[in-house]
């Protein structure tokens, strides 16, 4: 039985990161070429999708999922069976595995996950609950044991942030009301409400930690924000010292996904847009950025080859933490400020459709695959032997190969 292909690059900076892993296979040949993909053994795990992947600064964490598969395009009924509770723990130093505890409520698939003094937390709702059936997850890891925590019941779940001491838990958008962003304190496991932020209403919103302090990025709700309205750039705020002030507006339209790296806060998204011919904004104002914590200014993204710059980004490396958006597009390296291809995954069935779920575990990559039959896929899975219909044995699992060297060739 073959339930789940697994696979895992190390991307290490040249800096801050320390690597004592003997090399399994090639090192990495050629500048801008990252180390490639390579095949693990199968964790103790059945098959499944959406997974939520952790980091606990030793080991990756792997939890819950779900069998349910919906090939793109089709016309799927829900799942009927719950989601999974259990999960795996690998040390990407050997490559070797362990089961952990089930968690205490089933995971379902693209849960937030972080991760803060060696625990990580999952801020799970419930599929047919709503934000009123949150709980956040923690588990710890010296006692492979698991707490779970009630949200308050009128939050409106959006991110979950590691931040200082504590995290941030927070609504995505306004646009349905305002709720306030929640503070947990896992030393007292008490929650308690952030002040209100000089922002709202907004939507796009999402916070960063950065040298001690909270960043809050979000754009002003508009009738018609990026149409008639005008573009619908970001706004910054910092909370220090339970204080907001406000900082100058970016010339930034995107800001989706964020990593902070030293005084940087970054948005690795790649190209631009000009309202197009009705709402035409007279310049093409970039979808990424970077802002500065220490001088608080803004400034564009380091330059990409002109033929990447036309696509969409894989996301950025830092000097602790990878951010993985997606496979095959070019990644922002922050200690060179150049940037760099993520290797697609050339794991193919001819009779199938590959379900792939794969993340930034701090600085690694990390991704595995399900095949789903093409033909006769109702988009209902089944728990088993981890294949979806007949679709054919994988090929062996592959060892772990160290990067150690990446950063200076990347």
């Amino acid at each position: 039985m073959r339930p789940v292909l697994l696979l895992l690059a190390v991307f290490l900076t040249a800096c801050g990161v320390d690597s004592s892993v003997d090399a399994v296979g090639p090192e990495p040949t050629g500048v801008n070429e990252p180390p490639p993909w390579q095949r693990l053994d199968d964790p103790p795990l059945e098959a499944r999708s959406g997974a939520a992947i952790g980091w606990t600064g030793e080991e990756i964490v792997v939890v819950g999922g779900s069998t349910f598969m919906c090939p793109p395009g089709a016309d799927c009924v829900r799942p009927t069976e719950p989601p999974f509770r259990d999960g795996a723990a690998l040390d990407p130093s050997n490559g070797e595995w362990r089961p952990i505890a089930d968690a205490p409520d089933p995971v379902p698939s693209h849960q937030p996950t972080t991760h803060l003094g060696g625990d990580v937390y999952i801020l799970v709702t419930p599929l047919d609950s709503g934000p009123s059936g949150a709980r956040l997850l923690r588990y710890r890891t010296d006692a492979d044991a698991w707490e779970a925590y009630d949200v308050p019941a009128d939050a409106h779940l959006g991110g979950l942030l590691a931040a200082g001491t504590g995290l941030v838990v927070y609504p995505g958008s306004d646009e349905i009301g305002e709720t306030p962003d929640l503070w947990f304190d896992p030393s007292s496991e008490a929650w308690s409400e952030l002040p209100a932020d000089p922002l709202s209403p907004s939507f796009d919103r999402i916070f960063a930690w950065s040298n001690d302090g909270l960043y809050l990025f979000a754009k002003d709700i508009a009738p018609s924000p990026g149409g008639a309205s005008g573009p619908a750039v970001v706004n910054v705020a910092e909370l220090l010292d339970g204080r907001w002030s406000e900082g100058p507006t970016g010339n930034t339209i995107g800001f989706w996904e964020v990593i902070s790296d030293g005084d940087r806060i970054v948005a690795p998204q790649m190209g631009c847009a000009d309202g197009g011919e009705v709402n035409i904004y007279g310049r093409c104002i970039p979808f990424g950025a970077v802002f500065d914590t220490r001088t608080g200014t803004w400034s564009e993204l380091p330059p990409a080859s002109r033929e990447a710059n036309q696509g969409v980004s894989g996301g950025a490396l830092g000097q602790d933490r990878l951010l993985l958006t997606r496979l095959g597009h070019q990644v922002l390296n922050l200690s060179t400020d150049t940037w760099f291809q993520i290797p697609e995954i050339d794991e193919r069935d001819d009779n199938a459709t590959v379900q792939r779920t794969f993340a930034g575990a701090g600085p690694y990559g990390f991704a595995f695959n399900w095949p789903l039959p093409v033909q006769g896929a109702s988009g209902v899975g089944r728990r088993g032997d981890g294949h979806h219909g007949e679709v054919g044995d994988l090929p062996a699992p592959l060892g772990i190969e160290n990067a150690r060297n990446a950063g200076r060739q990347i």
